[in-house]
């Protein structure tokens, strides 16, 4: 599975107001409406750093090190809500990598408030390296 799938659904199974494909997803950030909720949580890959060879040289592989940006939206009239999931969902992953992963760490000690969009919506950002 990709990196931001994996993260996306061991956030929603985690979280228990997520849903992965209702209010949960990987991918980019979408707008309201058409089966896009006010408050949602988004999972978008951001490349990730150098494999790094294991002491043998690399003969054998390395480990992968991507990396993933959580994007978590609230209603307009719920920063306090707002802030609950993305506290919610920072705890979800930081120190707890999905199947397949060594680790999983968050980047802050605290989600980033981004503001908010375009219509009013708050805004959130968690940013993750992982290592496989």
């Amino acid at each position: 599975m990709p990196t931001p799938l994996d993260i996306a659904t061991k956030v929603a199974s985690s979280v228990g107001s997520l849903t992965l494909g209702t209010n949960c997803f990987a991918g980019p950030i979408r707008d309201v409406g058409e089966g896009i909720p006010n408050t949602a949580v988004f999972v978008v890959g951001t490349g990730g750093f150098p494999v790094e060879a294991y002491l043998d040289g690399g003969d054998k592989g390395g480990l992968e090190k991507p990396t993933v940006q959580i994007l978590v939206r609230s209603d307009r009239n719920d920063f306090s809500g707002g802030v609950t999931l993305a506290d919610s969902v920072l705890a979800a992953i930081d120190m707890t990598p999905p199947t397949g992963y060594i680790e999983a760490r968050t980047t802050t000690s605290d989600p980033i408030y981004i503001g908010t969009d375009d219509t009013g919506h708050h805004e959130w950002s968690i940013n993750v390296t992982l290592t496989k």
